[in-house]
């Protein structure tokens, strides 16, 4: 999770702070957990939406076979929604 902000940084000059704290601080699958339960979708996956970078969300990274075993049907289920509903292509998690 540390690489999602590192490249969110480098590739799109978006500095997610707070993300980056709470990933060092909860470890990178209990900040996704928590960010995946959360009411409304952050302000960090909206920012990279609109930069056309949702490649490199959190939603992302966790779709990806290696990391899915780590997380529940209803998480995996729950990042799949956020990306799908605009209009991001998931097959390419899986790549």
């Amino acid at each position: 999770m540390v690489d999602v902000y590192e490249r969110a940084k480098s590739e799109c000059a978006y500095d997610a702070r707070l993300f980056k704290t709470m990933v060092l601080t909860m470890g990178g699958v209990a900040a996704a957990k928590k960010l995946l339960s959360a009411p409304r979708i952050q302000s960090g996956y909206e920012n990279l939406w609109m930069l056309g970078r949702l490649d490199i969300t959190m939603e992302a990274r966790i779709l990806k076979p290696k990391y899915e075993d780590l997380f529940e049907p209803g998480e995996l289920k729950e990042a799949r929604i956020r990306l799908e509903s605009v209009g991001y292509d998931i097959k390419k998690c899986y790549g």
